[in-house]
């Protein structure tokens, strides 16, 4: 309570004029009866012995100030750190569910198709896929990638009402795992004609539909996506607020990266 008061009377003494102030200290004694009021003279008399001990060269009043904005900086890096802290923890969990469910697309397709010794790994899902037609192997390609488009709309779909961490880092990881389109479609346009193994590409295949047209589509998408939520980010802390989101997604990935080869081989 004393610590309140002080911050209380602190405000008074530095936000007010000398009038303004006994004004609002004769307030505060109607409020809180002379005792109250006794006390908080007592205290601030010794937190000014304090002030003068600490900066000896300034006057009292600007004394306050001094303190105030060391008192309050300190505590704008406390609140940064703990930003931090509670972005990248969230990266670091949310970032592998993103990775896991986008995983479990695929391998919930090949058992509703029945194909055989379907294994899931961290970062994809093996299988003999003999007894698949060529319409199922393209479904089961896309499959993951559809979970991941579903987390990216509803992401876009929430944070147009609502501030959520949780979902931007959902929305930015789906947009980031698509950039994978973007070594295919620059080595075509060098004319190297690669065949890469990317689930985009693949359902391209089996659908005998050109791959540049649905990489181009879906980068164009990503693009889109990766701009969307930095902006948001940048609404929200300026600069810091974009290097919140791309730090803890990224680091997400390294830890998914290092941790899933572990958990699933």
């Amino acid at each position: 309570m004393r610590k309140f008061q002080l911050i209380i009377f602190l405000i008074f003494m530095v936000g007010c004029s000398q009038k303004q102030t006994d004004n609002r200290i004769a307030e505060f004694e109607k409020m809180l009866g002379n005792e109250p009021t006794k006390s908080v003279n007592s205290l601030v008399s010794d937190f000014e012995e304090n002030l003068d001990k600490i900066y000896p060269d300034l006057s009292t009043e600007k004394a306050y100030r001094k303190y105030l904005k060391e008192m309050i900086s300190g505590q704008d890096i406390d609140n940064m750190k703990n930003e931090w802290l509670k972005w990248i923890g969230m990266g670091l969990i949310l970032v592998p569910l993103n990775a896991i469910f986008h995983e479990l697309g695929h391998y919930a397709m090949y058992h509703i198709y029945d194909a055989d010794n379907i294994v899931l790994h961290y970062a994809s899902v093996s299988a003999n896929t003999d007894n698949l037609s060529i319409t199922q192997k393209a479904i089961t390609a896309i499959s993951g990638p559809l979970i991941s488009y579903v987390f990216l709309i509803l992401a876009i779909v929430f944070l147009t009402k609502h501030k959520s961490i949780a979902w931007m880092i959902l929305g930015f990881v789906t947009t980031l795992r698509g950039l994978v389109n973007l070594p295919y479609l620059i080595a075509n346009l060098k004319g190297y004609g690669p065949s890469p193994n990317f689930d985009e590409y693949n359902f391209s295949i089996y659908m005998d539909i050109d791959p540049i047209i649905v990489s181009g589509l879906t980068l164009t998408m990503i693009l889109f996506a990766i701009i969307y939520f930095s902006i948001l980010a940048f609404k929200q802390k300026r600069f810091i607020g974009i290097g919140l989101l791309w730090t803890s997604v990224v680091l997400g990935l390294i830890f998914w990266g290092t941790l899933g080869k572990f958990l699933l081989p």
